[in-house]
């Protein structure tokens, strides 16, 4: 169990922008907050939904709130991408990737070749990079990632292909965000190139992870880990 901040009630009015959405407090007050996350949540966004938002500790930010949580279907799912990490880190100094030879100390947000990752841990038969990917997009009971084409999402995986075939261990963890999910594909039809790399990591090797969380309005959790459907990804 992670402890959530200290959340404020809402309703979700519009996206603005790409980081910015306009929520109803309360009190009926209109106020903007920030949108960390760079998908299209169509399925998510929609006006009405109740939503968590976080006060802003920096007073000299434009947007006084953070957008954290939405509800769908019942289930509070978590919209800032970034969050995924924490998660991460939770979860690997309470063992719970132990299994997965993820354990030891780590260090996060490491260089190493042409891109900076997640998690660098130094435990084990060879050095590990771990990347996290936070996926809030699903269709029925599956989750999807992504639901936007993400260039730097790509790359990451190809420079994770060049840095296997040099020696290190690569870990991609993917992280279902609270939504109501039993399995995860790689949406080619969004992103067909991500895909094709997500396939030649699998077939190289890379050692690839999907771990489900569930939140609460105050807390989020460990929720299992789920199968990928390769058939349809």
């Amino acid at each position: 169990m992670i402890k959530l901040p200290e959340l404020t009630d809402a309703t979700f009015i519009q996206r603005r922008n790409r980081f910015i959405a306009q929520v109803e407090l309360p009190d009926g007050q209109a106020v903007d907050a920030h949108l960390a996350n760079t998908g299209r949540m169509r399925e998510l966004l929609i006006p009405g939904r109740a939503v968590k938002i976080a006060p802003a500790h920096n007073p000299a930010r434009k947007t006084k709130y953070d957008l954290f949580l939405i509800d769908q279907d019942g289930a509070w799912v978590c919209l800032r991408a970034a969050y995924a990490n924490e998660l991460a880190d939770r979860w690997l100094a309470s063992g719970l990737l132990a299994p997965y030879g993820l354990k030891g100390s780590w260090r996060r947000e490491m260089k190493i070749g042409r891109h900076r990752f997640d998690f660098f841990l130094e435990a084990g038969e060879k050095p590990t990079i771990l990347e996290v990917k936070s996926a809030n997009f699903k269709k029925g009971h599956t989750a999807l990632f992504p639901d936007a084409p993400t260039v730097r999402g790509r790359q990451h995986v190809e420079s994770m292909l060049e840095l296997s075939a040099a020696g290190y261990r690569c870990v991609l963890l993917m992280i279902t965000m609270g939504q109501a999910v039993d399995e995860l594909i790689f949406n080619r039809q969004n992103d067909a190139p991500l895909a094709d790399a997500m396939a030649q990591a699998k077939a190289a090797g890379l050692d690839i992870i999907v771990m489900k969380s569930r939140f609460t309005e105050t807390e989020a959790f460990f929720d299992g880990f789920l199968p990928i459907d390769w058939g349809r990804s």
